[in-house]
């Protein structure tokens, strides 16, 4: 990521008169172009209202929206300095806590990027970003029976969400997974990762964020097992890195339908447990809810009920993994509840079913548990993969915890390991610099 892009202020600055350039394009370009300069024009708009009642930028962290258009803006001006500085890039982590690249500020206005004496840029980047949004999304992919891949009764599986800036902190998650898959011996490995590729889920992101990243290196895919969920960042460029990149990676190559698509929920069992990652993201909600709460497409909510029932049946347990959070401790609620969505409405016939044994999300860059429920007896939060959060502020409930420790001002970032040993699953929370930090163990009695 560069550093300049990540700055809220300049980007809303910038945004603005991007804004002003569709309105121009909508009334002097031809049918199509002005067709896409204004729908462009139209959801830029609602952003930028979106945007006003948010505070401001807390210094020394980077912004990242949770909004297409915006996102979609800064994939866009990151090109065009790509395209422009590539060779002057510095590599490492700059002022910012998540970026790899640093392009300095004297640079910039040097060259004149995004200035007056630069009088192209807003006319290439109103193009650019009218394009993409137009391109709409990937059809969704479904299945009545999805892919689903046999699991050791002793295993273990890795957990990362929220990872893929490509930065520091990213690196050093990924060096830690690496460590666990060392470590795990003859024992069957999978890594899975429960969504966001930033800013917008583009091809060229999915390539240098995630996959050039990934623990699980090419020409290991015979060996180590790796999957991926969904989440809202991978839908703000439509979901085509997602489906058409991602996925079809040899490393992916388990997560694919019968005729070879890309499929974005799957299933992993053994006689002890099942393993369901599920899509709450394709639906379509990124505009009224800015990505922040999940849905679940159908089939998936009949599929997972049904699955629900037949582990009852057979004294097997389930566990769900996605992007998107069940329960919330978000300082905009009052306490502990259930997040919006259809979540609740979809997945009601499982929860009659016997309910879900344990459940691990993303979304909100935080390590935390929930207390247990009839309906979800575990829960946790891991989006702490590689985006910092400030230190303070947790509010876990009784009897539970929030990973609350860094630095001076910033949390480490981390990801969870579980070890499954037949019926019983011990679940490790580890730390970007701090280890091993907790320990949970399944099933919730």
């Amino acid at each position: 990521m560069i550093n300049r892009v990540l700055e809220r202020d300049f980007v809303l600055e910038k945004a603005a008169a991007v804004r002003a350039e569709l309105a121009r394009l909508a009334a002097e370009e031809g049918a199509a172009d002005e067709r896409r300069a204004e729908y462009a024009y139209r959801e830029l708009e609602k952003s930028l209202e979106s945007e006003k009642s948010v505070g401001g930028e807390e210094p020394g962290k980077a912004w990242v929206p949770r909004d297409a258009p915006l996102s979609l803006l800064q994939t866009v001006m990151e090109e065009q300095i790509l395209e422009r500085h590539g060779e002057r890039l510095v590599d490492g982590p700059g002022d910012w806590l998540v970026a790899t690249q640093d392009v300095a500020k004297d640079d910039l206005d040097e060259a004149h990027d995004f200035t007056a004496g630069d009088p192209g840029w807003v006319t290439g980047i109103a193009r650019a970003l009218a394009t993409r949004l137009w391109r709409g999304r990937h059809p969704f992919v479904e299945a009545e029976s999805p892919p689903e891949a046999p699991l050791a009764v002793n295993a273990r599986v890795i957990l990362l969400s929220d990872w893929a800036t490509g930065g520091r902190a990213a690196r050093e998650v990924a060096d830690l997974a690496r460590a666990e898959i060392g470590s795990a011996g003859a024992t069957e490995v999978h890594v899975i990762h429960l969504g966001d590729v930033y800013f917008a889920g583009e091809e060229r992101e999915v390539q240098e964020r995630f996959l050039d990243c990934w623990p699980v290196a090419l020409g290991e895919e015979g060996r180590y097992r790796s999957w991926a969920v969904m989440g809202n960042h991978d839908m703000y460029a439509g979901g085509h890195g997602f489906y058409e990149c991602m996925l079809m990676d040899p490393r992916f190559a388990g997560q694919r339908t019968q005729d070879g698509q890309g499929i974005s929920y799957f299933a992993l069992s053994n006689r002890h447990w099942q393993i369901l990652g599920i899509d709450t993201a394709w639906d379509d909600h990124l505009v009224p809810h800015l990505g922040h709460h999940g849905f679940l497409k159908d089939p998936q909510g009949r599929w997972i009920a049904d699955r629900v029932r037949a582990a009852r049946e057979a004294n097997q347990r389930t566990m769900l993994l996605s992007h998107h959070q069940f329960y919330t401790t978000h300082a905009d609620r009052d306490d502990q509840a259930r997040a919006e969505g259809n979540l609740p409405e979809k997945l009601q016939p499982a929860f009659d079913a016997g309910g879900i044994d344990a459940w691990f999300w993303g979304h909100e860059h935080r390590c935390q548990t929930f207390a247990p429920r009839t309906e979800v007896r575990y829960s946790a939060c891991i989006g702490h993969g590689a985006m910092p959060e400030a230190v303070g502020g947790g509010t876990p409930e009784e009897g539970e915890w929030e990973f609350d420790e860094g630095g001076a001002e910033w949390r480490w970032c981390g990801l969870a390991v579980l070890d499954f040993r037949e019926e019983a699953v011990e679940v490790k929370y580890i730390a970007q610099n701090a280890g091993h930090f907790e320990s949970d163990f399944l099933p919730v009695p």
